[in-house]
């Protein structure tokens, strides 16, 4: 995980398959602003992403249990750069998510 998310590697990851790079330094690396000098729609997304503000409408799902979950799912990958077990967090945060879909919370 932390090779993943280090700026090099998160620049490779943009420009080879347009998704956003997790790490913000990675926008600085020479190879994002290369490819970005030659495919001007990649920079476009990131700079429409960070200019977007936050309304309920940019937020993502808002209905039942998806806040929630959402939150319980970044919880347990924050806690995955700790080095804890993957699967039993991510189970974890499954196992929470299905209690709160069934009313059990």
């Amino acid at each position: 995980m932390k090779y993943l998310t280090t700026a090099p590697v998160q620049a490779e990851w943009h420009v080879r398959t347009g998704y956003f790079a997790i790490h913000p330094v990675a926008y600085e690396e020479p190879l994002v602003k290369d490819e970005w000098h030659r495919y001007l729609q990649l920079k476009v997304t990131v700079d429409q992403l960070h200019g977007t503000k936050s309304t309920p409408a940019t937020q993502g799902a808002l209905i039942t249990v998806f806040p929630e979950s959402r939150q319980r799912i970044v919880k347990a990958m924050e806690r995955l750069y700790e080095g804890v077990d993957a699967q039993d967090t991510l189970n974890k945060a499954v196992e929470a998510t299905s209690r709160a879909l069934q009313g059990e919370n």
